[in-house]
């Protein structure tokens, strides 16, 4: 995933999972109970590269005016959109 300045995560999230963990005994007999822990990580989300390529996807499929139509055009088309928004965005747009 790119993280650049211009391209950042469009919906970074906390991820909160709550683990189990069984009792277990050690080689020298000693015990631990069952417990249960909590992770939490960080989940960048989609970039908004991403975003911006899916917004500008949704609005080619509701028309015929891209490239020949095929869904591999379309992918390629809606990254060139969203490489110029973000280009926009740092004010290098055409």
């Amino acid at each position: 995933m790119n993280n650049q300045p211009n391209n950042p995560p469009a919906y970074p999230c906390k991820l909160e999972r709550t683990v189990k963990v069984p009792p277990a005994t050690f080689p020298d007999g000693s015990k631990a109970p069952a417990r249960e822990t909590v992770q939490v990580s960080d989940h960048p989300g989609m970039t908004l590269r991403d975003y911006f390529a899916a917004k500008a996807m949704s609005g080619m499929l509701s028309n015929d005016v891209w490239g020949d139509n095929s869904l591999e055009s379309i992918a390629e088309n809606a990254y060139i959109v969203a490489d110029d928004m973000l280009a926009a965005r740092e004010g290098g747009g055409e």
